[in-house]
């Protein structure tokens, strides 16, 4: 029913029903948040007409909707391993097939489910019984806990989906970047390079993320952000190798 700008449109505090919540109808707003409304937590969406619409979700419908987004996040985890792994040697991300290092092995897809097959194998390969460095669990585990705490924080404080897909994003090359950071000591041209990009075009297209209204304002925000960041890394890699030499 719709009662002064407010209208109550599903009631999902099943776990089936908030799975379909989050699958369907979700994506549809353009705001999003947790709200607590007569005692009872809910899903606040603004559907773009100036309209909330309350979704009753209820304890058990706000755990399968975070149990989502750590699934999603611990599945992209599994593929930022592939990346952690492949760019600094120079490999293709997309066409090789998986395959142990040590042995060349082909990851069979029961090898690959995030978390739970690295558990299963006891962090060995099923054919030459080489341990797997535990690097790949604790990837996909960071990524799935930062896309949820990401989740619930935009939820908390009501912000947009393009937020939620940009913080993902940010988070992706952000995991990305530290652990090949830490085990390689560098940052790949290619990561380096798509964060300037895409900062750029974010900052085009959602300028009210930098608190201004002008896309070219935005951008040039961004811009000196980048310049900064990078003045920075190059002052603290100089302090660095002045140290270790």
């Amino acid at each position: 029913k719709q009662k002064g700008g407010i209208r109550f449109v599903q009631n999902v505090q099943t776990w089936h029903g908030a799975l379909a919540c989050g699958l369907f109808y979700l994506p549809q707003k353009s705001r999003f948040g947790i709200i607590q409304l007569n005692g009872m937590l809910c899903f606040d969406g603004d559907n773009g007409a100036n309209m909330n619409e309350i979704v009753l979700l209820g304890t058990n419908g706000i755990i399968v909707l975070v149990t989502m987004v750590f699934l999603l996040g611990i599945t992209i985890g599994s593929f930022l391993n592939v990346c952690i792994w492949r760019m600094p040697r120079g490999e293709s991300v997309v066409f090789a097939p998986s395959h142990c290092p040590k042995c060349n092995h082909g990851i069979t897809w029961y090898e690959n489910i995030p978390l739970i097959s690295y558990l299963a194998l006891r962090g060995r390969c099923s054919s030459c019984k080489e341990p797997i460095t535990i690097r790949y669990f604790l990837v996909e585990l960071l990524t799935g806990i930062l896309f949820g705490v990401h989740f619930l924080t935009l939820a908390h404080r009501q912000g947009d989906f393009a937020e939620l897909f940009i913080g993902g994003a940010v988070i992706m090359l952000a995991v990305t970047v530290a652990f090949i950071d830490v085990e390689h000591r560098l940052i790949p041209n290619q990561l380096t390079g798509s964060r300037a990009v895409i900062a750029l075009v974010l900052a085009a297209i959602f300028p009210r993320l930098w608190g201004v209204d002008s896309r070219v304002m935005a951008a040039v925000f961004s811009a000196a952000c980048g310049g900064i960041f990078f003045i920075i890394l190059a002052v603290f890699a100089k302090i660095c190798k002045i140290i270790t030499e």
